[in-house]
């Protein structure tokens, strides 16, 4: 035998292997992805404290991002115009994080008015 008879061979077994599983499961009748009603209920218990945390953390981010306007204001006043060049990057990359917290707060509202009874 020659290294492309086995090679075909295992790749034709794999193949096949893969082609049972997906068979069997799909006789199965389930979806692997869809949450049990137990899951979702938990999850929407943690709605509150997961929004609590976002709001947390913007809060953290705007005041941090006040020092910094300020840090960069005071060091063009001065002249140092490396520091605040610097202060501008690290000013939009907790813009950035604020952006990212702001769109976790959107989509955490989403999921939970889609997914959890009015309360």
């Amino acid at each position: 035998m020659n290294i492309r008879t086995i090679l075909a061979t295992a790749g034709l077994a794999t193949a096949l292997a893969v082609g049972a599983g997906t068979a069997a499961f799909a006789a199965d009748g389930t979806t692997p992805n869809a949450p049990s009603a137990d899951k979702v209920a938990a999850h929407c218990a943690k709605v509150p404290s997961v929004l609590e945390r976002i709001d947390a953390g913007k809060a953290k981010a705007q005041e941090r991002l006040t020092k910094l306007t300020e840090a960069k204001a005071t060091a063009e006043a001065d002249g140092k115009t490396k520091r605040a060049e610097r202060l501008g990057q690290v000013i939009a990359r907790v813009q950035t994080r604020i952006d990212k917290l702001g769109s976790a707060e959107t989509r955490v509202t989403d999921w939970s008015s889609a997914h959890c009874a009015a309360a």
